[in-house]
């Protein structure tokens, strides 16, 4: 539910990925190891690291931003995030990286990242935690 008349920015992107790399010098983002499902023998699991990317335009000053994960079986936050973006201009691309370390998965399933912009959802991503029968090799 929206709790602002603004208009909600355009969202370009959301992708979840191992690394995001930030040229410093060319403002280039490098987006490495793309995922859709992380594994697991035990539970719960917890995920040293990963990074999801959002990408937005069409945006009017200041959003008040939240990213959210939840258990898809039950809603259950796992975890929630926030601040606050600003767009100079509406042309402006606004480039978040959110750096996620040591997320506890309590069980295998299906869960789901939201992105809501002062209040009202952008996007809800799919995400999946798998069960496996033994420790994958290194």
């Amino acid at each position: 539910m929206e709790t602002s008349s603004k208009t909600p920015p355009t969202l370009l992107a959301f992708l979840i990925a191992d690394t995001i790399i930030d040229d410093v010098t060319t403002r280039k983002k490098s987006i490495i190891g793309l995922f859709n499902s992380i594994c697991s023998p035990r539970f719960p699991f917890r995920h040293s690291e990963m990074n999801l990317f959002v990408s937005l335009t069409d945006g009017h000053g200041e959003y008040q931003c939240s990213l959210v994960c939840s258990r898809s079986e039950d809603e259950k936050e796992i975890f929630k995030t926030s601040g606050k973006v600003n767009f100079h201009t509406p042309n402006s691309v606004v480039e978040i990286n959110f750096s996620l370390r040591n997320i506890e998965f309590p069980t295998f399933g299906k869960y789901t990242f939201q992105f809501f912009c002062n209040d009202y959802l952008l996007v809800i991503r799919p995400f999946e935690v798998v069960k496996i029968e033994k420790e994958p090799h290194s």
